[in-house]
């Protein structure tokens, strides 16, 4: 089952006179400033199964190139079951990049590592050590940056199950099991 979010912004042209004063104002009240970047705000989701993916679309069209490079906040409860080890992104379509300049962040307690490949388009996040349990929710958030093209892309995210280490009495027991099949077949 996906779940599948889609976010579109909607534009609206201001009258020349509104824009001039709203800027006055801004200007007057906050001082000299930049574009701040484009942050988004996903849905919260609820994963209830490990197959279980969640989609999102966003585009930059029609912004300053500076304002195409951004956050996006994504707040997750494992309901599947299974403690998660770690979480991932993929940047599906579209030209966007995680942006390896900036570090995801979570609000969760513990270490948040993470690791970029396939040119930037896939981020894991990894928590082994301190894993989002079964009924816990957590917020990551992530930076893209879509100055490339300012196109349309879409973004897949995903968790992972905590990996379960094989004890070393199964690999003792195992070695033991060859170690007799071995001595079998010399002594008939």
């Amino acid at each position: 089952m996906k779940n599948i979010f889609v976010l579109r912004k909607k534009r609206t042209l201001l009258k020349l006179p509104s824009l001039v004063c709203f800027s006055l104002a801004v200007f007057l009240l906050m001082g000299p400033f930049t574009a701040l970047a484009d942050n988004v705000i996903l849905d919260p989701i609820t994963f209830t199964s490990m197959a279980q993916q969640g989609t999102a679309e966003h585009d930059d069209l029609g912004l300053p190139v500076e304002e195409a490079k951004g956050s996006m906040m994504l707040t997750v409860t494992n309901s599947t079951g299974v403690d998660w080890g770690d979480f991932h992104f993929e940047i599906t379509f579209g030209d966007a990049i995680f942006d390896p300049a900036e570090t995801p962040t979570w609000d969760h307690a513990g270490t948040l590592n993470w690791e970029l490949s396939a040119g930037n388009t896939i981020l894991d996040l990894t928590f082994y050590n301190s894993p989002v349990l079964v009924n816990e929710t957590v917020t990551f958030t992530v930076w893209t940056n879509n100055q490339a093209t300012q196109a349309l892309f879409g973004v897949c995210f995903y968790p992972t199950p905590v990996p379960v280490p094989i004890p070393a009495a199964c690999w003792l027991l195992g070695a033991a099991f060859i170690g007799l099949l071995g001595i079998r077949k010399r002594f008939p």
